[in-house]
């Protein structure tokens, strides 16, 4: 597929990072909320950690849905759809006056925001290619950290001042203005409309393709385990730094901007070597960071050091491998299927969150008086996403039939 915009159109970036910046405030903004929702609910943590994780299940379900639609209708139509959904979601959320209320607004956030996120990626794959995909990616990940630092902060504040409810009425107030956004301004990035694209024959013959790929396959299940790594950091962090080291919420909240420390170094060394190593050596990088950060911190909670110091510091280094590993994964995978960018980016997307979902309902049945269970659940993670890169993603054979009358 023809590269249709240039590298330094920047604007275009921007403009489609910060539609799907408002998925990681759907999906974040509220955490630091946890103790105060069970307590709203009369509920213990592990159900208000299964919020995250049914958010989850929606957003990686949905995606299967977004990817074909886009290809046959536009990418534009649906993200605007998945928009307004969204904010359907978000108004459950801030009303809810019950549990199954509250899980079901998040479940539609989900839904909503799965087309943001995804059909950006498609919409980046549509414009760019290869390295200079990768290097988009990068750009990309550090508009996305700066979110991720943001929602929880802004979240923090939202809480102390007016409570939990305050900060879905963010999320929802945030989509409209995107959803204006979308109208007015986002150019349809898919100049070759596919009528065949939502046949169920054709799509189960792509999918079936894209999961007979080791590439493919390799490639997404990597960066599924290695995302997953910042869902159990989410999921686990709010209760081990507000209950066992008492921080509160507004100083938990600020926590978030080490993350996007990681996130932003990581944008920055991928988008200055990538060009001259290449992905492959790139991936072995940020998988080393992983796997050593991961390791340290296990090292030093055997010491009987707890302390946020002991937590964050390794966890910045695990998040910059996070960085690097996310943008050549996206484009490793990604690359070989441009005349089906749709789907293939459904499937690669729904992956994603599908592990992370998976990881994250494992998760909220751990216990959270330790960094222990951080640590060791981290090092899975990442021995697990460099495990699928190494014995899988890299041994592809070169035919790869696609089914695209």
């Amino acid at each position: 597929m023809a590269i249709v915009l240039k590298l330094n159109n920047r604007f275009f970036i921007y403009l489609i990072v910060a539609i799907a910046a408002g998925s990681t405030f759907a999906s974040d903004i509220y955490l630091p909320s946890f103790p105060a929702l069970a307590k709203a609910f009369n509920t213990n943590q592990t159900n208000i950690q299964l919020s995250l994780t049914i958010y989850l299940l929606g957003f990686s379900l949905f995606q299967l849905l977004w990817g074909p639609l886009s290809d046959r209708f536009g990418r534009r139509k649906n993200i605007i759809l998945g928009i307004s959904i969204c904010v359907i979601g978000s108004i459950f959320c801030a009303v809810s006056n019950k549990l199954l209320l509250f899980f079901i607004g998040r479940f539609l956030q989900g839904v909503g925001a799965a087309a943001c996120m995804s059909l950006v990626r498609t919409m980046a794959r549509d414009a760019f290619e290869k390295e200079q995909l990768s290097k988009v990616f990068s750009l990309m990940g550090m508009i996305f950290a700066v979110s991720f630092a943001i929602a929880p902060a802004v979240g923090g504040y939202l809480q102390t001042g007016w409570g939990w409810q305050a900060s879905f009425i963010f999320v929802m107030i945030y989509m409209l203005i995107m959803l204006i956004i979308a109208i007015v301004m986002l150019p349809e990035t898919n100049k070759s409309l596919n009528p065949s694209a939502t046949k169920l024959s054709i799509f189960s013959k792509n999918v079936a393709t894209l999961f007979s790929s080791r590439v493919f396959m390799g490639y997404s299940v990597c960066y599924g385990l290695t995302w997953s790594g910042l869902i159990a950091y989410a999921s686990l962090s709010p209760f081990l730094f507000q209950n066992v080291l008492h921080l509160s919420v507004i100083a938990y909240g600020h926590l978030a901007i080490a993350i996007t420390i990681g996130l932003i170094v990581a944008s920055f060394i991928n988008s200055s070597l990538v060009i001259k190593l290449g992905s492959k050596k790139m991936m072995t990088l940020g998988l080393s960071y992983m796997v050593l950060a991961s390791l340290v911190m296990f090292a030093i909670g055997l010491f009987g050091i707890v302390n946020v110091l002991a937590i964050m510091i390794p966890m910045i280094f695990f998040v910059i491998g996070i960085g690097i590993v996310s943008a050549n994964a996206g484009a490793g995978a990604l690359s070989l299927f441009g005349n089906i960018a749709g789907v293939a980016g459904a499937i690669y997307g729904f992956l994603q969150i599908f592990i992370t979902f998976i990881i994250s309902t494992g998760v909220a049945h751990l216990p959270t008086n330790s960094q222990q269970t951080l640590a060791g659940t981290l090092i899975i993670l990442a021995l697990g996403a460099a495990g699928f890169y190494y014995l899988i993603a890299i041994k592809q054979p070169k035919s790869i039939k696609i089914i695209d009358p």
